[in-house]
């Protein structure tokens, strides 16, 4: 990242900061849009998609009714579960906190506030390109991406 930030300059481009939201919160946000339909979509969309290791336990975890994620969203909070993160349990809990087409709407809009601030703040600081790591992880190998997910791998 920070040769292709030395070429850009040298080539005459301004490169100014450009603060992004917390990460965890637009997670949790993608996560409750992505399973607000309990997975249905998802699992339609990737019938007979090969996963790689790295969806191994979201692809899991949209398979298990609301009953069940409800229960291992709450039983993750607790020591016996050392191994699960802050994403994992994003994961596990998305969509649980949608409970009638209002609180979809809501979210929606909040997405769409989001994206509008982004856009607005790029046209403030005349901005056309944002370089940086990718949401929700950097650039890896595929299979290497499931490990951050959980801890102590």
């Amino acid at each position: 990242m920070l040769s292709k930030k030395v070429a850009l300059e040298s080539e005459g481009h301004t490169l100014v900061p450009f603060p992004m939201p917390d990460g965890y919160d637009v997670m949790k946000m993608f996560f409750d849009l992505l399973l607000a339909d309990g997975g249905v979509g998802f699992r339609k969309l990737f019938r007979n998609e090969p996963m790689s290791d790295s969806m191994q336990d979201f692809h899991r975890l949209v398979y298990l009714s609301r009953q069940q994620r409800e229960i291992a969203a709450y039983t993750e909070r607790f020591p016996l579960y050392p191994n699960h993160t802050k994403r994992m349990h994003s994961m596990t809990r998305g969509g649980l906190d949608i409970q009638t087409p209002r609180d979809l709407q809501k979210l929606e809009n909040k997405r769409m506030k989001l994206k509008d601030a982004l856009l607005n703040q790029m046209r403030v600081l005349d901005i056309d390109l944002i370089m940086g790591p990718t949401f929700p992880l950097p650039a890896m190998n595929i299979n290497d991406a499931g490990k951050l997910l959980r801890k102590g791998n």
